[in-house]
């Protein structure tokens, strides 16, 4: 069932929210031809990244998020699983609860209806370290952040409802879709310590670094990919991509997470070890081996993200790194798509195993792709 905000705020009044005019989905017709190509014999995956919802942001159409989250979770009834990709909402203002009052606004619909699976990432925006007054140069205080606790509560990852696996009640985990013989990997690419420095404010916070700390590499390493059957064929999704694209601070230690990937896929074995050069290898450091020389095949689909608010390929070290189109329709797009499905941008992602290929089936202004893996 796909919740209007003024019939949610009617029925549940956890979340202390302002009523607004939302149509259930946007362009309905136009997901309902999107629910018409996906193959009911392959695992379906609705994907949609980058919606920056907010309610006052200096961007016109970031209201709309709501909408798109229903346009998202409306495919339930043809997916097996719906994953939130990161940059779910803007998070740009002052005060850490409104910030909170608008990702629990948009978690209302997200969560809504039951099935299908519902993994949602954290992106940068996300925590609202981001603040328009000064853009990103003051480091903000603890308080005024939304935590690593605080998202394990609202992205409800301590009771793992759709059976997921998680590292205790981590932000990442890994699904198995048996039928499918497919392992579905989400990981937290904003791993942050929670580090105050001498003056009270946060080290490290969204719109400051992302990367990879040694407790998720190596869960990812030794549990994610490690105990995977060797006979299914893994996908792996985060808000960042790892395809060389980010400056130093936002990609710590995505070289590590590329061996990773890259040993796994060659079955062979590797050695992690920080680059003593990094100003991040105090915080960040990595140290540990991994072998998967044991294995007899290894199937890894690709790694899909975000972030970069753009539709691309690249082959990194022989795998696919996909970035996904934004869902928020920011004010530099063309005016003529205003009125259309072209205001939002998801996908349906579906593999086919026998054939070896990754099929996204797009929507709006996200695009239909296919590539071999």
């Amino acid at each position: 069932m796909i919740f209007k905000v003024r019939e949610f705020i009617t029925q549940n009044q956890t979340f202390p929210v302002k009523p607004l005019d939302v149509p259930e989905v946007f362009y309905k017709s136009a997901l309902d031809e999107l629910k018409n190509k996906i193959n009911p014999n392959l695992i379906s995956i609705g994907y949609q990244t980058d919606n920056h919802y907010d309610l006052w942001y200096w961007v016109q159409h970031v209201a709309d998020g709501i909408s798109k989250v229903n346009n998202l979770a409306y495919l339930q009834d043809s997916v097996d699983v719906i994953i939130a990709g990161g940059d779910n909402v803007q998070s740009g203002r002052i005060g850490k609860e409104l910030n909170v009052t608008i990702m629990n606004q948009w978690l209302s619909f997200f969560f809504a209806g039951n099935q299908a699976d519902r993994f949602a990432l954290r992106g940068n925006h996300d925590d609202g370290s981001q603040k328009p007054s000064d853009f990103n140069k003051v480091k903000p205080a603890l308080s005024d952040v939304i935590t690593a606790d605080d998202f394990k509560s609202m992205y409800r990852t301590k009771a793992c409802n759709y059976g997921e696996v998680r590292d205790g009640e981590s932000l990442y985990g890994y699904k198995d879709y048996t039928k499918h013989k497919i392992r579905i990997i989400f990981l937290d690419s904003i791993d942050n310590p929670t580090i105050v420095d001498s003056t009270g404010k946060l080290k490290y916070y969204g719109m400051g670094t992302m990367g990879f700390r040694e407790r998720q590499l190596k869960w990812i390493a030794q549990e994610a990919l490690g105990n995977c059957p060797d006979d299914y064929h893994v996908v792996m999704f985060s808000h960042v991509p790892i395809d060389g694209s980010q400056n130093e601070a936002n990609s710590i230690n995505h070289k590590s997470l590329i061996k990773i990937i890259k040993a796994f896929n060659d079955r062979t074995s590797v050695k992690l070890v920080s680059d003593s050069t990094s100003v991040y290898q105090e915080d960040f450091g990595v140290n540990f081996a991994v072998d998967f020389s044991n294995r007899k095949t290894s199937n890894f689909v690709g790694y899909i993200a975000g972030h970069n608010h753009t539709e691309k390929m690249t082959l990194v070290e022989g795998f696919n790194v996909i970035i996904c189109r934004q869902a928020v329709f920011e004010d530099w797009q063309p005016e003529t798509s205003l009125g259309t499905a072209k205001e939002d941008a998801l996908q349906v992602i579906q593999i086919d195993t026998n054939n070896r290929k990754i099929i996204i089936l797009g929507c709006g202004r996200a695009t239909n792709r296919e590539f071999s893996y």
